[in-house]
């Protein structure tokens, strides 16, 4: 790593965003297909309104096996630049997709076809900040609710504001006296 202007760079991660670049531009399923396979992709994405760009994690490893295995070994650490490249291959052919919705807008990834499928009951602390397909049971489902984690409260005779009151489970006021 080096520094630059007061940061470091990452020059394994830039290495594997130049790569990934390179196989979403030139990746083709036949070597005698017309265009490269993930130029469609942008259309199907256009297609749907999405932001997200699925890629065929065996695409990855028929391009480049050191790509495919820096992606799967430490994908929480270049999964920004990963999303950089797609962001920059989706700019290089299809200008008009991000700049009209919002010029921040974001590409996410999402990879099918991983080679290994592992059960819930089986993931290990060892497979954090890798990339890894799970598989389960969905067995019941609820609707979503928020969490109040600390509230602030307002008296309602004095007008004295009391901040950051732990919750504990359950709403709890603040005793005002």
């Amino acid at each position: 790593m080096e520094a630059f202007g007061g940061y470091f760079v990452d020059e394994k991660a830039v290495r594997v965003e130049t790569i990934f670049l390179d196989f979403l531009r030139s990746f083709r399923v036949r070597n005698n297909a017309a265009e490269p396979y993930y130029e469609a992709e942008i259309e199907a994405m256009r297609g749907s309104e999405s932001s997200t760009m699925f890629i065929d994690f065996s695409h990855v490893m028929q391009f480049n096996n050191l790509l495919q295995k820096a992606i799967s070994d430490e994908y929480l650490r270049f999964e920004p630049y990963l999303k950089n490249a797609c962001k920059r291959f989706v700019m290089e052919q299809r200008p008009t997709f991000i700049a009209d919705d919002n010029p921040n807008k974001d590409i996410n990834i999402a990879f099918f076809n991983l080679p290994i499928t592992k059960r819930l009951r089986e993931l290990a602390t060892a497979e954090i900040g890798k990339l890894v397909s799970v598989t389960g049971v969905v067995t019941r489902t609820s609707e979503v609710r928020p969490e109040l984690l600390q509230g602030t409260f307002k008296c309602l005779e004095c007008g004295s504001i009391i901040k950051n009151v732990e919750q504990q489970f359950k709403y709890t006021e603040v005793g005002l006296k």
